[in-house]
């Protein structure tokens, strides 16, 4: 294998460790007892500019490779930023999260490795492990964490007291006659969250992983229910770890690990990202022309990772497969080998918009994320003297882009929730969106389930209010409930009539407001908000919209839904501008026949008609 730069000496190389450090195997037992103790207090404290917990893998684990051989680790600098980003969580309690290229060896350290160091550490804890499905969590269960533990040394392996192959290890001794538990009594426990995604509130645990976090189809449920295992009363005794590859993910777990990483500091959560060049110890030589030269090349000599080298072969393999009219594979490529965190969370499309427009959402969302716009969670509310207040609070419901700006005009779009309906837990919430007519961008957005519909009609009347009484649209097919309490506060002028773009409905008094989805209107409408992302994507700055854009038709997307009511009223706006000033005309020549001194001749007059 050829190394393309000078090496570097390893930081942890175990030949040379045992040779210098290993216990003598023929010491006697009180040596033994003296040199494992003091062992042990290094996988506490940590040795040799390690960890602990990575001191302890580096020099007690054996991991089992691909082809099943089974071998000792080897250091890497990649390995260095996981082992000490977990110690920074533990330190404060703050939750981890790891994003990663493929192979990097999470679920390695966190279904292995910290598992069992925390029950040789910890006697009487418990570890909870989970995964994005079944097969997965065994699989981790059998390859990593079985793994470690079997490959401990005899003198340090604990007594197994109950262990099942679908995921459960209980180490200590059990007497028999008595029941009595003595000794370690620490556990190991896998636990399905897909079909049952608060099954580990049951549990107390010193280590909670969920791997493949963003490939698991209820991510979000089960991050919140794991909070209470890791909790004693209001207090944090340990972190959660999340990690996943940032080519895998489903559509919630995308989501939700986005959302996590944006609102880090404020959740008190931890964030590593390990791009594609880091730790990668074979791939393939490219000749000038992209070809494979059939030799194999490592980036990574010694554990150190050479970034500039990786990342040229990286983008020289993108090169390659860009030129294919298939893009899904340099799609794929890109997400198994990101090399900035941008591309980790420009989410695969799933939804129903043009590909044109996927790939403008796409660009836009890498900016946002490299540059994220000045966006304040903020809460509105009136004075002693009636003057509307915006107050920045860190968990606000009202987003807001841009404040109001008495030069321009504002309109809204509404998607309601059916309060007294069977669907009003479906998982939508009530959605309105503030849009900015001169400048054609969304600057606000107010999103909130509550089954009390005075709390939302509260926010929504102050929002509109603070944007100069800006009219709403509204999809009336389940906005009765709202449509009634705008009635009651005698609030009418904030909404906006039924348009007549849409189509002819008969309707009389108060419900000819709002306009109303069926398949007709619905198909226009849809046609409304592809136009509008196509036309002005450089102009959305909410990453929410982004999200639900691209799950538009799919899932629920209710700031989208909102926002197609406010295109539709905004092109209601036009056509009646229209209307009211005329047709736009232009000046034209027309032949006429005129009598001339009796004669009919041709005459050439300028008339201004309908500009077609």
């Amino acid at each position: 294998m050829e190394i393309l730069t000078k090496q570097k000496s390893s930081k942890f190389v175990y030949e040379d460790w045992a040779a210098k450090h290993l216990i003598n195997p023929n010491a006697t037992r009180k040596e033994k007892d003296i040199w494992w103790n003091t062992e042990m207090e290094f996988w506490r404290t940590g040795r040799f500019g390690l960890t602990g917990a990575q001191y302890f893998f580096l020099s007690q684990a054996t991991i089992k490779e691909a082809t099943g051989l089974r071998i000792k680790p080897i250091w890497r600098d990649l390995d260095d930023l996981i082992y000490q980003s977990y110690d920074e969580a533990r330190n404060t309690y703050w939750d981890l999260m790891v994003t990663k290229r493929r192979e990097a060896g999470l679920s390695l350290t966190f279904g292995g490795v910290i598992p069992v160091w925390i029950s040789l550490t910890n006697p009487g804890s418990t570890s909870l492990l989970t995964s994005a499905d079944k097969t997965r969590l065994e699989e981790m269960f059998k390859d990593k964490t079985r793994v470690i533990y079997d490959g401990l040394d005899d003198y340090i392996r604990p007594s197994v007291i109950s262990t099942r192959q679908s995921g459960y290890l209980h180490m200590g001794q059990l007497d028999q006659k008595t029941g009595a538990i003595s000794g370690l009594d620490s556990k190991i426990i896998t636990r399905d969250t897909v079909d049952s995604p608060q099954s580990l509130e049951a549990f107390r645990a010193m280590h909670i992983f969920l791997d493949e976090f963003f490939l698991h189809p209820k991510a979000d449920v089960v991050y919140r229910s794991a909070q209470a295992s890791t909790k004693k009363g209001f207090m944090k005794v340990a972190p959660i770890v999340m990690g996943g590859s940032a080519g895998e993910s489903s559509v919630i777990g995308q989501k939700k690990g986005a959302e996590l990483w944006r609102n880090a500091e404020t959740i008190k959560m931890l964030t590593v990202f390990l791009p594609g060049w880091m730790g990668i110890t074979a791939a393939p030589e490219l000749d000038a022309r992209g070809k494979e030269t059939g030799k194999i090349i490592n980036f990574c000599p010694n554990g150190w990772s050479d970034e500039k080298i990786a990342t040229e072969w990286i983008l020289r393999t993108r090169d390659n497969l860009n030129k294919l009219e298939d893009k899904s594979f340099l799609d794929s490529f890109i997400k198994q080998y990101p090399l900035d965190i941008q591309e980790v969370f420009s989410a695969n499309a799933k939804g129903a918009l043009p590909a044109d427009v996927m790939a403008k959402l796409n660009e836009q969302e890498r900016i946002i994320l490299g540059s994220p716009p000045p966006i304040e969670k903020c809460n509105l509310s009136r004075d002693v003297n009636e003057k509307l207040q915006v107050s920045p609070v860190q968990n606000g419901k009202i987003l807001i882009l841009e404040r109001f700006n008495p030069l321009h005009k504002y309109i809204c779009g509404m998607d309601p929730i059916p309060f007294v309906s069977s669907k009003l837990n479906d998982g939508s919430d009530n959605c309105i969106v503030v849009k900015n007519l001169d400048t054609n961008r969304y600057v606000a957005i107010y999103k909130e389930r509550a089954l009390d519909p005075d709390i939302i009609m509260h926010n929504n009347i102050l929002l509109q209010d603070y944007y100069g009484k800006a009219k709403v649209m509204i999809e009336v097919n389940r906005g009765g409930v709202i449509l009634d309490h705008y009635k009651q506060r005698n609030r009418l002028d904030l909404l906006a009539q039924r348009p007549s773009l849409l189509g002819k409905v008969f309707v009389s008094g108060e419900r000819s407001f709002g306009w109303y989805k069926n398949d007709h209107t619905g198909e226009r409408a849809n046609s409304y908000i592809i136009d509008y992302l196509r036309k002005y994507w450089d102009s959305v700055y909410f990453m929410e919209i982004i999200e639900e854009a691209k799950l538009y038709l799919v899932d629920n997307t209710d700031i989208v839904d909102a926002m197609v009511s406010a295109e539709i009223y905004h092109r209601q706006i036009i056509e009646k501008g229209k209307r009211d000033t005329g047709p736009e005309l232009e000046v034209k020549k027309i032949p006429f026949i005129e009598m001339v001194d009796g004669r009919a001749v041709r005459v050439w007059k300028e008339i201004r008609v309908e500009r077609r």
